[in-house]
């Protein structure tokens, strides 16, 4: 039963390693262009997922994942799909030219309420959120 178990993760690690690697490559030989805000915030592919240590359910995940890449049904987003005619929400209109993800979340009066929860959230499990 461990000869097969040791077998299992020999095979797992060489399968893992034979795709990480040319697809790093290929990753790195795509132009600059390609992908480029998400080459913005990771210069290169972590070979850990950013939610890998956090015990939070994948709803969670898949919602801050689109949230952070502008994969959402914001006005800003909304705007470029043709699904509004404007950028910002009409009826809060708090002064912001364009409603999108960091708008909301540094920006915003209407969700200075649900920043401050944020940030003591954030604040427990030690990320500095300023």
């Amino acid at each position: 039963m461990k000869n097969a178990k040791k077998k299992h993760i020999i095979v797992y690690k060489k399968a893992k390693t034979s795709i990480q690697e040319p697809w790093k490559l290929e990753w790195d030989n795509l132009p600059e262009s390609y992908a480029c805000r998400y080459r913005s915030t990771f210069k290169s592919i972590p070979n850990q997922p950013w939610f890998q240590c956090l015990n939070i359910s994948r709803a969670v995940i898949i919602k801050y994942t689109r949230l952070c890449n502008s994969y959402n049904l914001l006005p800003q987003h909304s705007f470029k799909l043709n699904l509004k005619n404007c950028t910002y929400y009409p009826i809060l209109n708090c002064g912001g030219d364009y409603c999108d993800f960091q708008h909301l979340l540094l920006n915003c009066p209407y969700m200075s309420l649900q920043r401050a929860k944020l940030r003591s959230l954030f604040s427990t499990i030690g990320i500095n959120f300023s």
